[in-house]
């Protein structure tokens, strides 16, 4: 009689086997799935900071232009919520602060999909030629808070 009992239970041990691989592979499908949708969105989120870093970049240049051409008027133009550069439609940066005096610094500020970029540009000015002697991004803006907001 425990023969008959013990073949009755023979499958069992596979059908179980079976069931726990089944759900390793299924976790394992669900992970790599899940990586890949939410690396989609990195790559998104990459591409809108180099947008958001070539705008800053672009304000900065308009004011390096701008301060070799009248190195004594530029600066005093520039309005306290800063000077607004309209590169395209949906995409515009903030002049907001150049020293007026020698070192001069450009603080620019760009946002493109929620992507910001706060850049500061540091040189010196000689013969109408810009000689830049720093040209780096910040963390955050550390101009005075409530000027110069972006849109």
């Amino acid at each position: 009689m425990k023969l008959k009992h013990y073949r009755n239970q023979e499958g069992f041990v596979a059908l179980i086997s079976v069931i726990i691989i089944a759900a390793i592979l299924i976790v394992l499908v669900a992970l790599i799935a899940t990586s890949s949708f939410f690396t989609r969105f990195n790559v998104l989120d990459y591409e809108n900071k180099k947008v958001s870093a070539s705008l800053a970049e672009a304000c900065a240049e308009i004011a390096l232009v701008n301060l070799a051409k009248d190195p004594t008027v530029y600066p005093g133009s520039i309005p306290a919520a800063g000077q607004q550069i309209t590169v395209d439609t949906g995409k515009t940066c903030k002049i907001c602060s150049v020293t007026a005096s020698s070192p001069y610094t450009i603080v620019t500020r760009a946002k493109y999909n929620k992507a910001y970029t706060n850049l500061t540009v540091v040189g010196t000015l000689s013969l109408s030629n810009f000689d830049v002697t720093s040209w780096s991004e910040q963390p955050n803006y550390l101009g005075i808070p409530g000027t110069c907001d972006l849109p």
